[in-house]
């Protein structure tokens, strides 16, 4: 997350990630906002300036865009997701552009980062559960388990003595981890892009 220092609703300047000891002054002196990373702005002028200031990121459209509707649009889009730069927008935009608006939001903010952060914010049975689903919820009988997350289908799932796990299961893979290693997920996204395993990414 970034500060953004304003002046009224104008951003002067974007600072992503900055270390913990200027995090602390920027959050101290008053003059900053927390970048939640939440953008609004029109699509022709965010490849525009993609491709000012981050054209390898930016290359790629094209052919995404061209592919659109044909056979082979997933095979492009793979192939680009594994082509490109590994960069943010915070990085590859945001801290180059310095004529933008800021608006302060007063609202709960949770930047959903990893697994466990997703099971903190879904609805939990008694023993801490929580399921959910991209396609509807499935079922859950559990004995001796708890505070466990969930993400399934509509099948159903069973459990015994399973504790603070994350289980993800999708149609082509499975992800089981603990939810304290949740973060670990992201070195596993890497190793499937270096293994070419990018059809279940």
């Amino acid at each position: 997350m970034g500060h953004i220092k304003f002046k009224g609703h104008v951003g002067l300047k974007f600072v992503e990630k900055p270390p913990l000891d200027l995090a602390k002054k920027f959050t101290a002196s008053g003059n900053y906002l927390w970048n939640a990373n939440l953008y609004v702005w029109k699509a022709k002028l965010y490849l525009d300036l993609l491709k000012k200031h981050a054209p390898k990121t930016y290359s790629f459209f094209p052919r995404i865009i061209n592919s659109i509707g044909t056979d082979k649009e997933k095979e492009i889009i793979q192939l680009a997701f594994q082509m490109a730069p590994s960069i943010s927008v915070d990085y590859a935009v945001s801290e180059k552009v310095t004529n933008f608006v800021c608006i302060t939001g007063h609202f709960n903010w949770s930047d959903v980062g990893d697994w466990n952060v997703v099971w903190q914010n879904l609805p939990q049975d008694a023993a801490g559960n929580a399921v959910a689903g991209s396609r509807g919820r499935g079922e859950l009988v559990g004995l001796n388990s708890q505070n466990n997350l969930f993400i399934l289908d509509k099948q159903l799932i069973t459990l015994v003595g399973l504790s603070d796990m994350v289980v993800v299961d999708t149609p082509d893979a499975i992800l089981i981890c603990p939810k304290d290693n949740a973060q670990a997920v992201k070195q596993l996204h890497q190793i499937l892009k270096e293994q070419k395993l990018l059809k279940y990414l």
